[in-house]
C-alpha cells in the first residue's frame, strides 16, 4: 500500500527530462519528502528513474536541506562572514592566478622580442668575400710528354 503512495505522490512532483535541469527551492523540497517516505532501495531507485534524477543530485540536495539552505530564515552576521570568509578566499586564488599569468604574458613578450632581432639580423647581407677567394684557384698544367724520351722500333 505504502508502494501505491509513493507512485500517486511522485506522478504529482515535477518532470524535466532536459539535460540541464533546474527545480526550484520547493520543487526540490516535495521530492525529498516523497524521497525521505519511500524507504527501500528499489523504491527510491523508482523515484530516481521516474524523476530522471541521480542520486548524487537527491544526495546533494539532501545535504542542502541539512546545512539549512533551503529554509526561509534570515541571514545572520556568522552566514555574511562565512561568505565574505569564502568570497576573499577565492578573491586570493584568482589574484595569484592572475599575477602567475601576467608573468607569463611579460615572458612571453620578452621571448617574442628577441626572437624578432635574431630574426632581423640573420636577414642582414653578410659582408662581401675578400677578391681573392672569388677568383677561381689555378689547375695544374697537365705536363707535356716529351718524344725523346720514348723509342719506338
Amino acid at each position: 500500500m505504502l508502494n501505491m503512495d509513493i507512485d500517486a505522490e511522485a506522478a504529482k512532483l515535477p518532470h524535466k527530462f532536459t539535460l540541464k535541469q533546474r527545480f526550484t527551492i520547493r520543487e526540490k523540497l516535495q521530492i525529498l519528502d516523497v524521497w525521505d517516505r519511500a524507504g527501500e532501495i528499489g523504491m527510491k531507485s523508482a523515484l530516481l528513474r521516474r524523476l530522471g534524477l541521480e542520486m548524487r543530485i537527491v544526495n546533494k540536495w539532501n545535504q542542502a536541506r541539512r546545512e539549512g539552505k533551503y529554509d526561509n530564515r534570515p541571514v545572520t552576521p556568522e552566514d555574511l562572514a562565512d561568505e565574505i570568509a569564502r568570497l576573499q578566499k577565492h578573491n586570493a586564488k584568482l589574484q595569484a592566478q592572475l599575477d602567475r599569468s601576467e608573468s607569463a604574458v611579460e615572458a612571453l613578450g620578452k621571448a617574442s622580442e628577441l626572437l624578432t632581432a635574431l630574426a632581423k639580423s640573420s636577414q642582414r647581407e653578410p659582408a662581401p668575400a675578400p677578391p681573392a677567394l672569388l677568383m677561381p684557384p689555378k689547375r695544374p698544367r697537365p705536363a707535356k710528354r716529351s718524344s725523346s724520351t720514348s723509342s719506338r722500333p
